[in-house]
């Protein structure tokens, strides 16, 4: 069973940080390059980068929350 104290949550959580971080800047990165390749531009359109910033972003919560949660 989980213990849910303050210490058990972050011991539980704290492992799987690097890998959320991880994940975060390789999309970063892809959505980066992806949209230069695509554009074939050296500037990329602000709006479509936080259009696919904000659509990541709101997988990574959904994902952190289901790592911390189970």
């Amino acid at each position: 069973p989980m213990q849910w104290g303050l210490d058990g949550k972050v011991n539980y959580t704290l492992p799987k940080l690097p890998v959320v971080i991880g994940m975060v800047l390789a999309n970063l990165g892809y959505n980066f390059y992806s949209a230069r390749m695509h554009r074939n531009e050296q500037s990329i359109p602000f709006r479509d980068f936080m259009t696919s910033f904000i659509i990541f972003g709101v997988f990574t919560v959904i994902l952190v929350m289901t790592l911390i949660r189970f």
